[in-house]
């Protein structure tokens, strides 16, 4: 008897003409009978034979879904490996569902059972970029046609838009940075860079975020923030400052029921998500939705303050950089933003106390934050000391304390 091992491919064109594939191993035993040919008839058996028998080892679809960064699986549990092979094996059914919300391109992702199990964001679907798919909206002409209307770039909709210290083509990277800066505190979901087959032009791929989807999460801002914990809004805060979010919203703080009421009455927990608009290059633009919320004006727990202050900013330096946050700008406004935090939490201010050092309170008035960093690099330039250097960050938390004391 012989074995053999035969790797198939099977190759299907579907409906929306795109292509499927499933991958197929078999385990083939073939009777010795079947090699006895004729000497004249080399490829013919010898007379009848029995049939080969036949098992399947495996049957599994073929990788579109990939990581482009091998280590991740380093940090990665099983349980989300497992829900990435689900979505793996889901586009064999079910093509990426572009989502309604949002401003870029924003999909589901499916098992094969249809169960949403992802979200996949493409980095060249960014909201301002060319091949967004929401750039242009359909609509029906005289004649009963669809067709493209471009936006009014004067359009308050195409306004709420623009965020001009995001750079282009970045918010996937953006994405994942989130999840790794916040290393569970705050609740992120699981956050990857993937590589995926474009299931609209065979042969192309797209690169992007793929998130752990949250079910039954409702938008917070339908519930009101009396439903949330202090710890859940703080959480929350302390990951927004440092990364200087540029669009925190009620509708990326989702509202999840818990199995029963907490100590303070609160009804649901918090899991935010969409964070392409973090890490801005300056903090012209940060907008924090829970600073109206009473739980902002509440004091740090002591758990919160020992968290906030063993922060260390220059391992967040070098995490941002191997995620793929490069901007020298964007890098120096999350140390900013992150000393500011400490020195903060360190004087006895609350949240609330905080963000107002960190954001403007109208769009074209300084934030006392950035008028602080004003003045220093002031003061470099007097001492002919280029900006930015060992120095600089010494004299900004020496202004930082002087900020901070009539506030405490």
């Amino acid at each position: 008897m012989t074995t053999l091992n035969i790797h198939l491919l099977f190759i299907s064109l579907r409906d929306d003409h795109s292509f499927g594939t499933l991958s197929v191993t078999a385990q083939v035993t073939l009777p010795a009978s079947f090699w006895a040919y004729p000497t004249k008839t080399p490829f013919l058996p010898a007379g009848p034979i029995a049939l080969p028998s036949t098992e399947i080892i495996s049957s599994v679809p073929m990788q579109k879904i990939r990581l482009v960064h091998e280590t991740d699986r380093t940090h990665l549990d099983k349980d989300f490996i497992a829900l990435l092979e689900s979505a793996n094996a889901g586009l064999e059914e079910w093509t990426p569902e572009l989502v309604g919300e949002g401003e870029g391109g924003t999909y589901f992702m499916r098992n094969l059972k249809g169960d949403i199990v992802g979200v996949f964001k493409p980095e060249d679907e960014d909201p301002q970029s060319p091949s967004n798919p929401k750039k242009n909206k359909k609509v029906r002409d005289e004649d009963g046609d669809d067709r493209d209307e471009d936006r009014d770039d004067d359009s308050d909709e195409s306004q709420e838009k623009l965020r001009t210290t995001i750079p282009l083509g970045t918010t996937a990277l953006r994405e994942v940075a989130a999840y790794r800066l916040d290393r569970g505190l705050a609740g992120v979901p699981v956050t990857v860079l993937v590589e995926v087959d474009d299931w609209r032009e065979n042969g192309k791929k797209k690169i992007g975020s793929f998130q752990k989807f949250v079910p039954k999460g409702a938008a917070s801002w339908d519930l009101g923030p009396s439903k949330y914990s202090i710890a859940d809004t703080h959480k929350i805060g302390i990951l927004d400052l440092r990364m200087h979010n540029t669009d925190r919203h009620g509708g990326n703080m989702l509202a999840v029921a818990l199995p029963q009421k907490g100590i303070e009455g609160n009804t649901h927990g918090l899991v935010p998500i969409d964070h392409g608009y973090c890490f801005p290059t300056s903090m012209s633009e940060g907008s924090f939705e829970w600073f109206y919320w009473p739980q902002a004006k509440k004091p740090f727990s002591s758990e919160m303050l020992e968290y906030i202050q063993k922060i260390d900013v220059e391992e967040d330096q070098r995490l941002l950089k191997s995620v793929g946050i490069v901007e020298e700008e964007a890098l120096r406004v999350n140390k900013i933003a992150t000393l500011a935090l400490k020195a903060g939490a360190k004087a006895g201010l609350n949240l609330y106390q905080i963000a107002c050092i960190c954001s403007r309170k109208v769009p074209d008035a300084l934030s006392p934050l950035e008028l602080a960093c004003g003045q220093v690099e002031e003061q470099m330039k007097q001492k002919g000391i280029s900006s930015f250097e060992e120095e600089y960050w010494s004299l900004l938390n020496a202004k930082l304390s002087e900020l901070l004391k009539p506030m405490h």
